[in-house]
């Protein structure tokens, strides 16, 4: 019995020390972005890929040797130290994120405000019960940042995302950087400020917060290269790692949406591994409620490491049709950050993630930036990093406020007898439209529609029920934002009085261009409910200069525009059954 004993003993201590085997990190010369692919197939941790340079491999001693094996030869580059528990303090954990959130929420209450988008893996299967450290009852928050941030106004909208991954622990403290910026600088940094006026921004920091506190406290190198989130994928209520980052349980949350998810990886051990079915994580399920409900604009979904920014395709070798437009928008934010901007699939080819399905299925210009370098500590910045990439990403997030929307064509579809705006009317590009790769686009809850563009000629279509298509050529200039709106009859289906023609001289704006004052007249052949309200390029509502019953007649209003920036405003009157719109130029 005691030799038993002893024996058993020996055999724990084994398998204690070999949980914490030494992980390295293996760079291998001029992968392609196939052979990358290949190695994720075979179940390796490809941590890190510059196109075309190198690839970065996490591998265990007896995987390198199984790399060389495989043709796959490199050099260890260095060994990842665990031998201090848990991340340097300096990182942001779980609750001091949460406590920031609602210090900003409360001190900024008229522009942030803060909001529980769900729950992730542990905490939606109560799995705090079976008293793992590493099982706590975590949220899923979000920060909206806006100027009337109680409402949903017509604003183009745009979303910051991070730690999809466990161990990107520095795309948290961008986030907190970003959020900070915009909020605490909104009354002193008339850049910010037009930003949050003008826009509506919305934060999901930490993503993945059950796989973000095995790594940040974690005992072992195999917790500290967690990934995945923590599902518990053969029901022993407790997590299995595995070497590198590859373990039985949990899923890669950035392969688990449903746009060519089933190409994904179905291995439970593998670092990729796509999930039980699409949308199956609590996670992914809550961008896709955000973003479904509110149709960001453009997304920038933050990772860690390569010193890249991406866009799709990701999972096609082919370009997108709007490739001049992604490029262009990525490589502008790539300059200030001194980051390489690359397609996706140059890195290798993955399935089921959340640009691809943001961009096929929404329409959202999704990018990718993958911050930090190998140089930079990888994964594992050393806490003297933190501020550094703070500003550096800072940096190229501030680049897609200035150039993302700068160039574009949009407008509403509105119904011709009431001026009220249709949800749901299709509108493409004609030399742009891919429908075997697109849900078709169409407008949203306010009747917008928007594409960004880079200058050129294109045809607008838009179609609505059993109304006849309507095309619309058009040419847009660079940093040149088109308005172009739709009428159509009710519900789709024409009716059998003839259309009423929109008169321009119904609607008088004099003198245009204006400087702060601007005398607006219509006339009325009979009593009316007359509305007249000022938008910016944005469709941004401004004022409602007049919404009253008039007698018939000539009647004027005049809008004071002294506290106003200078610029191009729409003015929309509608007069019982029938819409004006004219464009007015302020100057100095």
């Amino acid at each position: 019995m005691k030799t038993l004993i002893a024996f058993c003993i020996i055999i724990f201590f084994i398998s204690y020390a070999s949980s914490d085997e030494p992980i390295y990190v293996y760079e291998i010369q001029g992968l392609t972005s196939s052979q990358n692919g290949d190695l994720i197939s075979r179940g390796f941790d490809v941590a890190a890929v510059m196109p075309r340079k190198f690839t970065h491999i996490f591998a265990t001693a007896n995987e390198i040797e199984k790399l060389k094996t495989l043709g796959y030869s490199g050099v260890i580059k260095r060994e990842i130290n665990s031998n201090i528990k848990g991340l340097d303090p300096a990182y942001t954990d779980y609750n001091e994120l949460l406590t920031e959130m609602q210090r900003l929420a409360s001190n900024y209450p008229g522009i942030a405000k803060l909001y529980d988008l769900g729950d992730p893996w542990v905490k939606t299967n109560n799995y705090k019960q079976y008293n793992q450290w590493y099982y706590q009852d975590y949220d899923i928050m979000g920060l909206k940042v806006s100027d009337n941030v109680n409402s949903d106004e017509d604003e183009p909208v745009l979303l910051i995302m991070a730690l999809h991954h466990a161990r990107e622990a520095m795309t948290v403290e961008v986030s907190v950087y970003a959020m900070q910026q915009l909020i605490e600088q909104y009354a002193t940094n008339s850049e910010y400020k037009n930003w949050v006026d003008s826009y509506e921004i919305w934060f999901v920091p930490l993503l993945n917060p059950d796989g973000h506190n095995v790594s940040f406290n974690y005992h072992d190198n195999r917790e500290k290269n967690q990934r995945k989130n923590l599902r518990d994928n053969n029901n022993n209520h407790k997590a299995d790692f595995g070497s590198s980052a590859n373990g039985l349980d949990g899923v890669d949350l950035n392969r688990n949406y449903s746009f060519e998810w089933s190409r994904g990886d179905n291995s439970q051990y593998s670092a990729t591994y796509r999930g039980p079915y699409p949308f199956s994580e609590p996670e992914v399920q809550v961008i896709r409620t955000l973003t479904l409900s509110k149709k960001p604009v453009i997304s920038v979904s933050l990772h860690s490491y390569s010193g890249l920014v991406l866009w799709p395709w990701g999972c096609y070798y082919s370009a997108s049709t709007e490739a001049a437009l992604l490029s262009k928008i990525g490589r502008e934010s790539a300059v200030p950050m001194g980051y390489t901007p690359e397609q996706a699939v140059e890195l290798y080819p993955c399935y089921g993630t959340s640009d691809d399905w943001l961009y096929a299925e929404l329409g959202t210009y999704p990018y990718t930036i993958e911050m930090n370098t190998d140089n930079e500590g990888g994964f594992f910045p050393p806490a003297e990093m933190i501020e550094p990439t703070q500003k550096k990403v800072w940096s190229g997030l501030r680049a897609f406020f200035v150039n993302g929307l700068s160039t574009q064509v949009t407008g509403r579809a509105f119904l011709r007898g009431t001026g009220n705006p249709i949800k749901g009317v299709k509108v493409t590009i004609r030399e742009l439209n891919d429908p075997n790769h697109w849900t078709p686009r169409k407008t949203n809850e306010f009747g917008r529609y928007r594409y960004l563009l880079v200058p050129g000629n294109y045809t607008l279509e838009a179609e609505y029920g059993a109304n006849p298509k309507q095309t619309i050529p058009f040419t847009v200039a660079d940093k040149e934002i088109k308005e172009i709106d739709f009428y159509f009859d009710y519900a789709g289906f024409k009716n059998n009085e003839t259309a009423q023609k929109i008169l321009p001289e119904a609607l008088k704006l004099a003198p245009n261009p204006f400087r702060n004052e601007l005398n607006i007249s219509f006339n009325l052949s009979e009593k009316s409910d007359v509305l007249v309200e000022v938008f910016d390029l944005t469709g941004r509502l401004i004022k409602t200069l007049v919404k009253a019953s008039y007698p018939s007649g000539n009647h004027g209003v005049r809008f004071n525009s002294s506290n106003m920036s200078n610029g191009v405003y729409i003015l929309r009157c509608r007069v019982a059954d029938k819409i004006f719109i004219k464009k007015a130029l302020k100057i100095n």
